[in-house]
This record gives C-alpha cells, structure tokens and sequence, in this order.
C-alpha cells in the first residue's frame, strides 16, 4: 500500500498523507514532491486529506514549504489526527479543515539526545530555535499571542474540533463523513460489508452517479434481482456487521485500554487524558499507538547531564591494564576496597620501594 495516495477527480486532485513522517515506513518530502510531480495538468485545486502522529522535524517543515509555495490552490482536511508536526502541515494550506470527530495536537519539540553535557545544552537550543519558529506559524495562523501559544505547547494540548476552531487554529468545522467525490473502480475490490458501509457512508451527490446496476454488484447480486433481494442483502450485511462488532468488541476494549494505560504508567500522559485517548483509539487505534509510542517520557534536563557525567566517570575509571600489573597507585584509583587485603598491600608497598 502507497504511503502517500492521490485520487484525481475533474479539476481536483486530493492527496491523503496517512502516516508518520519521516520514518522508515513512513511519509517523506521526497514522497510528496513525487505526487506534485504527477499532478494531472488540469488540477485547479489540491485537497490534502491529513490522518498523521507527526513526526521528523525537518521532513516536516519541507513538505509545509511545498504546500505554502504552491501555484495550486490547497486545503487541508483533518481527517483523523494532526498532532506534532502535523498540526503545522494542517496549517499550510489556504484553508484547514476539521471532521467533528478529529482531534489536533501542538507540543514542544523534542529530540533523543546522548552525549555530553556540552552536546546536550547544544541541542536545547536548537531545539529552543525551533520552537520559536513553530510558535511563529501558529501565532500567524491564530493571532494568539507568542505567550499563550508557548503556555499551549508546554502543557502539551490536545484540542478537538470546536476548540480547535475556537482557537481558530481552523476554518471550519465538517462533518464526520465528508461529501466526497467516488467512481465504480473504488468498489471493485470491495468486500460486500464494506461496499455497502462505503454506500451509506459516501454523500453521494451529483458528482458521481450511482445507478442500479452498480449498486447490485457493490452487494454482488445479479442483474435481475429485485428490490426484495436487495433489502435482504442489506438485512443480512447489517446482521452480519452487529455480529462480528459484538464478536470483537470485548477484545477490542481490553486491547486499548492498556494501550492507554500503559502510556500513563510510563508517564507519556496523564490521567485526565485517559477518555479523550480511549476515544480517539477507537477510532484508529493504529495511529493513536504510532502518537503514544512517539510521545516521550518525561526526564529532566539535569537527568540528561547527570546520565552523560556518569558516563563520563566511567571512563575515567577505566583501564585497559591488566590487575596483575597493577601499582598500589592503580589499586587506590580503581579499587582502594581491595587494598583492605593486608598481604596485598604490603606486596605492593615492597613495590614501591
């Protein structure tokens, strides 16, 4: 499955970036600029549809670049989440967008760092000049003050679609199942249970035509059935959908709640954030596991410091030479317990002499 897909419609072209960015198996800029590469000639508009847990700083910032240069006009929707870095990319467009349902997250910056404490406080600032540039977009997109907008990102917010619009972080407000535009090739491959869910779902207006003869073989019946046949179907679908939910619902809600719970007894949240977490997992419980799993745990900045001394000390305590060619010098710096030994300390004081 492409990690970057775009459906071209009519003179609209809509890009769904679904995924991390940067990782692995995740979102890149490159993957971007090669979908702008492909853009059909007559695009007029680009809808970027945005389900993403954020992720690689600078990735980011690329492909954000590429939407504010754009010649082509863009929204973005928040389809599922835009937390971290994809709360940035969701700003980018002319407009941002929101489902109900979805939610949108700012953080402070934040980098795995090891080494000394003089690379340590290096990295702070970085991070403390990339900060700055994170609140300067959102102060532009939301005319909140540098002030509030830090308070924000400190505390680490979660914001849903109304408070989000509040804000004014968004546009706009959709609803949770959006008018999209469809064709016949996207049901093909569909299993019947979900080609009728995707026919109740769609808002199918003018753009697409949905006749007869489709929707029978959406629910894979023949030419000549009748509209009893079809009801039916759709009984014995629907049936067949409350089973299997009752079916796995229990091992559904074991499996996140201690997703959940696990995050805060790793300290990644806090327990006044439990409900909204449990909500958003049931909903994609994937990506809510990619955010919790990107999320780090708490540790001070003097924890770092302390943690590169004591490596630091460890070195210096170290020697590569062997015990027995050890001087009484050697044995008072890396192992004056042993010296308690009297036979081996006056072994040693002979040496000395």
């Amino acid at each position: 499955m492409k990690k970057l897909v775009m459906l071209n419609l009519t003179d609209e072209t809509t890009i769904y970036l679904y995924g991390e960015i940067g990782s692995d198996n995740g979102i890149t800029d490159k993957d971007y600029v090669s979908q702008l590469d492909t853009l059909p000639v007559n695009t007029k508009k680009i809808n970027l549809r945005i389900n993403t847990p954020g992720g690689d700083i600078f990735q980011g910032y690329a492909i954000y670049n590429l939407i504010k240069a754009s010649k082509v006009p863009v929204d973005c929707y928040v389809d599922g989440i835009a937390s971290s870095m994809g709360s940035i990319i969701a700003l980018a467009g002319q407009k941002t967008y929101m489902c109900q349902n979805s939610m949108f997250m700012i953080h402070n910056p934040a980098s795995k760092i090891e080494g000394t404490s003089d690379e340590m406080i290096n990295q702070a600032n970085i991070l403390d000049k990339i900060k700055n540039q994170v609140v300067s977009i959102y102060c532009d997109k939301t005319g909140l003050s540098a002030n509030v907008i830090t308070d924000m990102m400190n505390k680490t917010t979660w914001l849903n679609a109304e408070e989000a619009l509040n804000l004014k972080f968004i546009d706009e407000i959709v609803p949770d199942v959006l008018s999209i535009n469809s064709s016949a090739a996207e049901f093909k491959n569909l299993m019947p249970l979900e080609a009728f869910n995707k026919i109740n779902t769609c808002n199918l207006n003018k753009s697409i035509i949905m006749n007869d003869k489709m929707i029978l073989k959406a629910l894979q019946l023949t030419d000549n059935a009748t509209m009893t046949d079809v009801q039916e179907k759709i009984i014995a679908l629907i049936e067949e959908n409350r089973t299997l939910k009752e079916r796995f619902k229990t091992s559904e809600d074991k499996a996140i709640d201690d997703l959940v719970n696990n995050a805060i007894f790793n300290k990644k949240i806090t327990f006044a954030q439990k409900e909204a977490f449990i909500n958003l997992a049931k909903k994609d419980f994937e990506t809510t596991s990619q955010v919790l799993k990107s999320l780090p745990e708490y540790k001070s900045l003097m924890h770092f410091i302390k943690e590169s001394n004591d490596q630091e000390n460890k070195k210096k305590n170290k020697t590569d030479k062997p015990r027995s060619e050890w001087t009484l010098t050697d044995y008072r710096k890396f192992d004056p317990k042993a010296l308690q030994n009297d036979e081996l300390y006056n072994r040693l004081i002979k040496e000395e002499k």
